[in-house]
């Protein structure tokens, strides 16, 4: 019996065997004829045999032909040799062969089993991201929860309530742009679009008591469409009368409070969605409220709650800042942009379009992400912006385009404002100056992006309220079709930022370097040489000042005692 080695041996490499058995036994077939023919050789002529008997060779002449007949044979025998010599030659190739083959499958085996050890690993740590992104999910779902209850707790004079339809369906979630359901009138809204219309009716009422105008509000609302009311409308006694969408965000909370505190009569629309914590909206809607700026939480996408307002208090100015921001976040939920950014865009204008009494002035955000690729700096609004790097500016600028069009075919006197690395107190989470604050403040590492030839990235910050002054002047200057510039005029590395944050804080960020992200740019630098011309827009505050205003609030709105914080006069 074999041993079990050579058993397995002959199992694996049975194909093999069978070859070199055949070719043996083809060697064996041609060599033994040779061999068993030769006594019986072909006769000679005459008669006589190659092998005959001593006593029947008779004839000594033909010994000549007998010695020439075996060196033949011997020639024969030895060619045969010389093949079957080769032959082993090449069975020992073949043998070295099989075995190389063999060990090349092992090999192959081997690393089989090692790409499913790591499919299996990269499943197993997918699973442990999954379920982080499902804690995460919760935790967002109970901090909107804790922002609600707050909002309800507030009371609805100001605006700060939420939807009672919320448990239908949470609106603070990104929209799809196939979950449209805005035209039903479905969006979960705090009350029906008449009952909100009479409660900006009525805010517009107190206001103007307030501010001894109530004869002129009178006589523009006796007779709508009489040259009396229209005169009276547009006198100058009356205030603006300005909606902000997005006012319970960064921008337009900030752009709110000046409006009103200047004089105006201001009511804001914000559907709260949760992008980042939504408790810091709710914080701004507080705040509003203490200034009697009523915030509405609903969607400009809502076409019949647009309608209700523009007729409730015979609206003067739009200025829309609602939107769906971040450069980032638009690589993983780009729908969510196209209904937010272009959609809701649209739906705005049409409503102002078909508000027949007069054309309604609006101001708008664009943004510097328009300007993409390009290389030419700094960006001037005569340049080119044919290469957005993100959908994120692929949005805005569509927005400059479809503005474009609504003015060429209604008339609408439309300005957008392309937005530079706007910072300041109050501002977005995700943004680099307050998540490196947050991250240093809480000992964790910052994350540093450099640029793919390993320069530092550059950004042209510009502080919160030289961007409100400039959307303040768009405002009065009511321009017919019009792009501007709102930045700083002066870019700065971003060294430089985390270096202002880190004396503001006294302690040093742990640093890890990255590679610029998809969707980003090296750097971003504003020409407002036409800002300034027409607005007489003028930055007034540099990085170091504003980052130190920001601290302030920070460690404030926290509630934090930072021992090294220092804030500059």
């Amino acid at each position: 019996m074999l041993p079990r080695s050579l058993t397995r041996l002959a199992s694996r490499h049975k194909w093999s065997l069978v070859f070199v058995l055949a070719i043996v036994t083809v060697i064996g077939v041609s060599i033994l004829p040779v061999r068993e023919q030769a006594p019986t050789q072909q006769q000679q002529p005459g008669g006589y045999r190659l092998f005959a008997a001593p006593e029947d060779n008779l004839a000594n002449a033909n010994n000549d032909n007998d010695n020439k007949d075996d060196n033949g044979l011997n020639t024969v025998v030895e060619q045969q040799e010389q093949q079957l010599s080769q032959l082993r030659q090449v069975v020992a190739r073949l043998t070295q062969e099989n075995a190389r083959l063999s060990l090349s499958k092992d090999e192959a085996l081997e690393s089989v089993q090692l790409a499913i050890a790591d499919a299996e690993a990269a499943a197993r740590a997918a699973e442990q991201v999954a379920a982080a992104a499902t804690r995460a999910e919760e935790e967002a779902e109970r901090q909107l929860a804790e922002a609600k209850a707050a909002a309800a707790a507030s009371g609805p004079k100001g605006g700060a309530t939420l939807n009672k339809a919320a448990a239908a369906r949470d609106p603070s979630k990104p929209h799809r742009f196939d979950d449209d359901d805005s035209e039903a009138g479905t969006y979960n809204r705090e009350a029906t679009p008449e009952e909100i219309g009479e409660s900006i009716r009525a805010d517009w009422k107190s206001f103007a008591a307030t501010h001894g105008i109530e004869r002129t509000l009178s006589d523009a609302v006796a007779a709508p469409g009489t040259a009396a009311a229209t005169a009276a409308r547009d006198s100058a006694e009356l205030p603006k009368r300005i909606l902000v969408t997005g006012a319970a965000g960064f921008v337009g909370y900030h752009t709110s409070i000046h409006l009103k505190t200047r004089g105006d009569f201001v009511f804001g629309l914000d559907n709260l969605n949760s992008y980042y914590d939504p408790r810091l909206k709710v914080g701004r809607m507080n705040s509003l409220k203490e200034l009697d700026v009523r915030v509405i939480t609903g969607d400009v996408c809502d076409a019949e709650l647009l309608r209700s307002l523009f007729s409730s208090v015979d609206i003067t100015h739009v200025v829309h800042l609602a939107a769906q921001a971040g450069v980032r976040y638009s690589l993983d939920h780009p729908l969510a942009y196209i209904r937010a950014n272009v959609k809701c865009f649209i739906t705005l204008l049409e409503v102002c379009f078909h508000t027949k009494e007069r054309p309604i002035k609006t101001v708008y955000a664009s943004s510097s992400s328009v300007y993409g690729l390009n290389t030419k700096q700094p960006f001037s609004e005569t340049d080119q912006v044919d290469m957005p790097a993100s959908l994120y500016a692929a949005t805005k600028k569509s927005n400059e385009g479809i503005a474009h069009v609504y003015h060429h075919l209604h008339k609408l006197p439309l300005t957008g404002l392309r937005f530079f690395t706007v910072y300041g107190p109050f501002g977005r989470p995700d943004m680099a100056y307050y998540s490196f604050t947050a991250s240093i403040v809480a000992d964790k590492p910052i994350t540093v992006y450099k640029n793919d030839d390993g320069s530092e990235m550059m950004r042209d910050f510009t502080f919160v309220s030289d961007i409100v002054a400039g959307i303040t002047a768009c405002v009065d200057l009511g321009a017919e079709l019009e792009v501007f510039n709102l930045g700083n005029n002066n870019p700065e590395k971003l060294s430089t930022l985390i270096n202002l944050i880190e004396k503001g804080l006294g302690r040093e960020a742990e640093k890890i370097y990255a590679p610029i992200t998809a969707g980003d740019v090296p750097s971003t630098f504003a020409d407002v040489s036409h800002s300034k011309k027409m607005l007489g827009y003028e930055p007034k505050v540099s990085l170091e000042k504003g980052i130190s205003i920001f601290l302030d609030w920070y460690a404030k709105f926290h509630n934090l005692d930072i021992p090294g914080l220092q804030v500059a006069e």
